[in-house]
Protein backbone atom coordinates (compact mmCIF):
# COMPACT_ATOMS: atom_id res chain seq x y z
CA UNK A 1 0.00 0.00 0.00
CA UNK A 2 2.84 2.43 0.79
CA UNK A 3 4.32 1.90 -2.67
CA UNK A 4 1.10 3.16 -4.26
CA UNK A 5 1.27 6.43 -2.32
CA UNK A 6 4.95 6.84 -3.17
CA UNK A 7 4.23 6.32 -6.88
CA UNK A 8 1.34 8.82 -6.80
CA UNK A 9 3.54 11.36 -5.02
CA UNK A 10 6.33 11.01 -7.59
CA UNK A 11 3.81 11.23 -10.45
CA UNK A 12 2.27 14.41 -8.99
CA UNK A 13 5.71 15.96 -8.41
CA UNK A 14 6.80 15.10 -11.96
CA UNK A 15 3.67 16.72 -13.38
CA UNK A 16 4.39 19.93 -11.48
CA UNK A 17 8.01 20.00 -12.60
CA UNK A 18 7.16 19.36 -16.23
CA UNK A 19 4.62 22.20 -16.24
CA UNK A 20 7.49 24.69 -15.98
CA UNK A 21 7.23 28.48 -16.05
CA UNK A 22 5.35 28.81 -19.34
CA UNK A 23 3.40 32.01 -19.83
CA UNK A 24 0.54 32.49 -22.25
CA UNK A 25 1.56 33.71 -25.71
CA UNK A 26 -0.92 36.57 -25.42
CA UNK A 27 1.09 38.09 -22.57
CA UNK A 28 4.29 37.86 -24.62
CA UNK A 29 2.89 39.90 -27.50
CA UNK A 30 2.03 42.89 -25.28
CA UNK A 31 5.60 43.38 -24.02
CA UNK A 32 7.24 46.45 -25.47
CA UNK A 33 10.88 45.51 -24.91
CA UNK A 34 12.22 43.61 -27.93
CA UNK A 35 14.24 41.32 -25.65
CA UNK A 36 10.96 40.16 -24.09
CA UNK A 37 8.81 40.21 -27.22
CA UNK A 38 11.39 38.01 -29.01
CA UNK A 39 11.98 35.69 -26.02
CA UNK A 40 11.27 31.97 -26.36
CA UNK A 41 11.90 28.85 -24.36
CA UNK A 42 11.57 25.22 -25.33
CA UNK A 43 12.17 21.90 -23.66
CA UNK A 44 11.36 20.70 -20.15
CA UNK A 45 12.89 20.30 -16.73
CA UNK A 46 13.55 16.63 -17.47
CA UNK A 47 15.10 17.04 -20.94
CA UNK A 48 16.70 20.46 -20.50
CA UNK A 49 15.65 23.86 -21.81
CA UNK A 50 16.80 26.32 -24.42
CA UNK A 51 16.12 30.02 -23.84
CA UNK A 52 16.51 32.45 -26.75
CA UNK A 53 15.98 36.07 -27.63
CA UNK A 54 17.17 38.64 -30.15
CA UNK A 55 17.11 42.34 -30.80
CA UNK A 56 18.07 44.50 -33.78
CA UNK A 57 19.97 47.75 -33.26
CA UNK A 58 20.04 50.31 -36.11
CA UNK A 59 23.38 51.85 -37.05
CA UNK A 60 25.49 50.16 -34.40
CA UNK A 61 29.16 49.22 -34.45
CA UNK A 62 29.26 45.44 -33.95
CA UNK A 63 32.71 45.44 -32.34
CA UNK A 64 31.69 48.04 -29.77
CA UNK A 65 28.47 46.12 -29.02
CA UNK A 66 30.45 42.90 -28.43
CA UNK A 67 32.86 44.77 -26.13
CA UNK A 68 30.04 46.27 -24.02
CA UNK A 69 28.10 43.00 -23.79
CA UNK A 70 31.26 41.08 -22.80
CA UNK A 71 31.82 43.54 -19.95
CA UNK A 72 28.25 43.03 -18.74
CA UNK A 73 28.48 39.24 -18.98
CA UNK A 74 31.78 39.14 -17.08
CA UNK A 75 30.43 41.57 -14.47
CA UNK A 76 27.46 39.28 -13.86
CA UNK A 77 29.75 36.41 -12.85
CA UNK A 78 29.69 34.25 -15.98
CA UNK A 79 32.79 32.08 -16.24
CA UNK A 80 35.02 30.67 -18.96
CA UNK A 81 34.20 33.55 -21.25
CA UNK A 82 35.67 33.85 -24.71
CA UNK A 83 35.16 36.83 -26.98
CA UNK A 84 35.79 37.00 -30.70
CA UNK A 85 35.09 40.51 -31.99
CA UNK A 86 36.07 39.51 -35.54
CA UNK A 87 33.14 37.13 -35.92
CA UNK A 88 30.89 38.73 -33.29
CA UNK A 89 30.67 35.87 -30.79
CA UNK A 90 30.73 35.69 -26.99
CA UNK A 91 30.57 32.37 -25.14
CA UNK A 92 30.41 31.87 -21.39
CA UNK A 93 29.15 29.31 -18.87
CA UNK A 94 27.50 29.14 -15.48
CA UNK A 95 28.43 26.26 -13.21
CA UNK A 96 25.31 24.54 -11.90
CA UNK A 97 24.84 24.50 -8.12
CA UNK A 98 24.94 20.90 -6.89
CA UNK A 99 25.44 19.88 -10.52
CA UNK A 100 28.56 17.75 -10.06
CA UNK A 101 30.51 19.86 -12.54
CA UNK A 102 27.66 20.53 -14.98
CA UNK A 103 27.85 23.81 -16.83
CA UNK A 104 25.18 25.67 -18.78
CA UNK A 105 26.43 27.62 -21.83
CA UNK A 106 25.50 31.12 -22.94
CA UNK A 107 26.17 32.17 -26.53
CA UNK A 108 25.73 35.73 -27.77
CA UNK A 109 26.13 36.46 -31.48
CA UNK A 110 26.12 39.89 -33.12
CA UNK A 111 25.44 39.86 -36.88
CA UNK A 112 25.82 42.77 -39.29
CA UNK A 113 22.68 43.16 -41.39
CA UNK A 114 22.52 44.56 -44.94
CA UNK A 115 20.50 47.50 -43.60
CA UNK A 116 23.45 48.63 -41.46
CA UNK A 117 21.79 47.38 -38.29
CA UNK A 118 23.24 44.77 -35.94
CA UNK A 119 21.14 41.80 -34.83
CA UNK A 120 22.14 40.41 -31.42
CA UNK A 121 20.99 36.89 -30.59
CA UNK A 122 21.38 35.27 -27.16
CA UNK A 123 20.94 31.57 -26.35
CA UNK A 124 21.20 29.85 -22.96
CA UNK A 125 20.91 26.07 -22.65
CA UNK A 126 20.34 23.97 -19.52
CA UNK A 127 20.66 20.22 -19.25
CA UNK A 128 17.97 17.99 -17.76
CA UNK A 129 17.34 18.51 -14.07
CA UNK A 130 18.51 22.13 -14.05
CA UNK A 131 15.91 24.76 -13.12
CA UNK A 132 16.08 28.43 -14.18
CA UNK A 133 13.24 30.84 -13.56
CA UNK A 134 11.97 32.26 -16.84
CA UNK A 135 11.80 35.78 -15.36
CA UNK A 136 15.46 35.57 -14.26
CA UNK A 137 16.53 34.50 -17.75
CA UNK A 138 14.50 37.29 -19.36
CA UNK A 139 16.06 39.85 -17.01
CA UNK A 140 19.59 38.61 -17.77
CA UNK A 141 19.00 38.60 -21.54
CA UNK A 142 17.51 42.13 -21.45
CA UNK A 143 20.44 43.39 -19.38
CA UNK A 144 22.98 41.90 -21.81
CA UNK A 145 21.19 43.19 -24.91
CA UNK A 146 20.64 46.66 -23.43
CA UNK A 147 24.38 46.93 -22.74
CA UNK A 148 25.05 46.60 -26.48
CA UNK A 149 23.61 50.10 -26.98
CA UNK A 150 25.45 51.79 -24.10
Amino acid sequence: MKRGYFFLGITALSSLLLAGDKKPDAAKSTDEKPCLANFSEEGSFMSGKTYKTFQEFPKMDRGRAIEKMAQTIAGDGWQGMTVNKDIGVITAVQTVSYGKGKQSPLNVVAKNLDSGAVRVEAVFVTSGGVKVKTKDMQDEFCKILASAAE
